[in-house]
């Protein structure tokens, strides 16, 4: 991709899903260039301690900014925001419920 191009998608999901998520609510833009180093692979290391091979998080750089999510702070989410966005993700919720998420992602 060329330097200062840009992206995008849309994703129209009709089908079986958690319905308890307001992820497709989301219309606020999110500038990742306002976090400073930004790791976009996105991984809490301390939980990937003891699952990483011999040497492998000598090869990850530990300066970059990782295992944040993404605009919790640009849109003042609390955590219960965040579960809302999520959804609870239980079984009861999927399980046969139909969903409609449109997503346009640039």
């Amino acid at each position: 991709m060329q330097q200062g191009a840009t992206m995008s998608f849309t994703l129209d999901y009709n089908g079986v899903g958690d319905s308890t998520s307001n992820a497709d609510q989301q219309t606020t833009e999110i500038d990742s260039s306002k976090l400073d180093n930004f790791n976009p692979y996105q991984t809490k290391l301390s939980n990937q301690q003891d699952k990483l091979e011999q040497g492998a998080l000598d090869k990850i750089d530990t300066s970059r900014t990782s295992g944040v999510v993404l605009g919790k702070d640009q849109l003042n989410m609390s955590d219960e925001d965040l579960m809302n966005y999520d959804g609870t993700g239980m079984l009861a919720n999927i399980d046969n419920n139909k969903v409609h998420h449109y997503y346009k992602v640039e």
